[in-house]
């Protein structure tokens, strides 16, 4: 699965519970998140900001 951002922030971009590490995102700069959609759930897509913020962005469900 591929998920593609764009934030107006810099940080990390993570799938809570489900990806183990992040990818960088630079402010205002595409970025793309790619793993394998294995694991059914419902789980949070949110960013770790540059300046010590966290935000929830997006809820992504992964159907059976």
């Amino acid at each position: 699965m591929t998920i593609r951002a764009t934030s107006a922030q810099g940080g990390v971009l993570m799938i809570h519970g489900y990806t183990p590490t992040g990818i960088p995102v630079a402010q205002a700069q595409p970025a793309t998140l790619v793993f394998a959609a294995v694991h059914a759930g419902r789980y949070a897509l949110h960013l770790h900001g540059d300046d010590g913020s966290h935000r929830e962005v997006a809820a992504l469900e992964i159907l059976p």
